[in-house]
């Protein structure tokens, strides 16, 4: 007989993850043959988004899908051009993709596009004059509580905020993070409800949206090898950041540095999540899957993955997902923590009906039950087929040759028939001249 604990838990499996991480099991989904840069999951749990480099975004719904975890729907934004980051709305009802150009788009959950965002005019010094990004769009973020704004950051080194009905025209604010120089935003998103971040070289910089002068409200800065800062994760009171190089752990309080360990990222899609409960940190680091406690920076579990990208996390289905550079998405969970998402289709069987059960539905489908209709289709039928059995007449005449017939002879025949007595026809047929001639010359 198997114990159990006090909170529904075998001891046994306790023992294995005291931590209680859905981390027991995995299934690998092949998503792509290119690196997975993005994975978004709606907030019910019930679908998530997969896009790569190869410009793809891909559909997947838990309560449609088999064993063999195909995606149900494909959307390309841009041909050819890679996607750097998919978020979805705080209603999952629009998601925003960021891709490896000046305009991000919006689409429904269906994945109709609903708009894009406008494109600004990179000879424009002054930045508020500019309607748009100038450069490359590295990052985006909807808000919170609200599906009609949403925040981005680019190369040209601002910030903007943009509202879904107008962001075809133009955005509603504009930030410059850097003031001396041109440098380069690699992330952004929402702090709070009201209160946006960014980040470029080694800094950290809050505002908030309702102040009409858009100066920093909190300022955090990394070490100077914290370069190309670009994930950025807030606790209730702790900032935490994920550099080129390292992890940085930030009191807002003070706006101190407390501590930072070695983390070398492979590329700038090696994002962080933190867990449900605040707890801990996950991210991606070598070929393992890496779990921090989010106090003390201390590891305290690794999952090996291979080359690892992108982490998601989803609250409902307490699911971890994995994105990886050769095109799989991992999916960690655990059959007692875990509900829902993988497990409902992980057991699911593909079933192959007969080929002569389908033909016997599509040769009926939508005939009536009536004789009377019954009959008509009989009687069409048949005359379908008395059709096909005549022949069909061949006509094999040859072409008629008139160049040896004299075409006036024709026109004898709407000539008045007192006229015609007159006329011998053999005599103009020999002297070669027209009737109205012969009848003037006997008048």
């Amino acid at each position: 007989m198997v114990d159990v604990s006090s909170d529904g838990f075998e001891e046994s499996s306790v023992d294995q993850n005291p931590y209680l991480l859905p981390i027991t099991s995995q299934i690998l989904i092949k998503s792509s043959n290119q690196a997975i840069t993005s994975i978004a999951i709606e907030k019910s749990g019930a679908r998530f988004l997969v896009g790569g480099m190869e410009g793809v975004i891909r559909f997947y719904d838990f309560g449609g899908m088999d064993a063999r975890f195909s995606s149900f729907r494909e959307i390309t934004p841009q041909v050819n051009v890679a996607i750097h980051s998919v978020t979805q709305s705080a209603k999952s009802d629009l998601f925003l993709v960021v891709t490896n150009s000046v305009q991000m788009k919006i689409y429904e959950r269906n994945g109709t596009e609903k708009v894009s965002t406008k494109k600004g005019d990179m000879y424009i010094v002054d930045f508020k004059q500019t309607h748009g990004h100038t450069s490359t769009v590295t990052s985006g973020e909807f808000s919170p509580i609200s599906s009609q704004s949403f925040v981005s950051s680019s190369l040209d080194g601002t910030l903007r905020v943009w509202d879904v009905n107008s962001c075809s025209r133009t955005q509603t604010n504009v930030i410059k993070m850097c003031k001396t120089a041109r440098a380069s935003v690699y992330t952004a998103g929402y702090q709070t409800e009201t209160s946006i971040f960014g980040s470029y070289n080694n800094c950290i910089q809050t505002y908030d949206l309702r102040s009409s002068f858009y100066s920093p409200t909190l300022s955090l800065t990394c070490d100077e090898n914290a370069v190309e800062i670009n994930s950025v994760v807030f606790n209730d009171y702790y900032a935490f950041s994920r550099s080129k190089c390292d992890v940085t752990l930030f009191d807002i309080r003070t706006q101190k540095r407390l501590k930072s360990i070695q983390s070398p990222r492979r590329n700038e899609f090696c994002r962080m999540v933190l867990s449900p409960d605040r707890r801990f940190l996950c991210y991606s680091e070598g070929d393992s899957v890496v779990f921090i406690e989010s106090g003390t920076l201390s590891q305290i579990e690794e999952v090996e993955c291979s080359h690892p990208n992108d982490v998601c996390w989803n609250a409902v289905n307490n699911q971890i997902f994995v994105g990886t550079e050769m095109g799989d998405v991992l999916v960690l969970f655990d059959d007692q923590l875990s509900t829902k998402g993988v497990m409902l289709c992980k057991d699911k069987v593909h079933e192959n009906r007969k080929r002569e059960e389908e033909d016997f539905w599509l040769n009926h489908l939508g005939k009536g039950s009536d004789e009377q209709t019954q009959q008509r289709q009989n009687e069409k039928a048949h005359r379908k087929q008395d059709k096909k059995r005549k022949k069909e007449v061949i006509k094999t005449d040859e072409k008629a040759d008139y160049t040896t017939q004299d075409p006036r002879t024709e026109l004898f025949k709407y000539v008045d028939k007192e006229d015609l007595k007159a006329v011998d026809v053999k005599q103009l047929q020999e002297a070669h001249e027209d009737v109205y001639e012969v009848i003037r010359k006997d008048q």
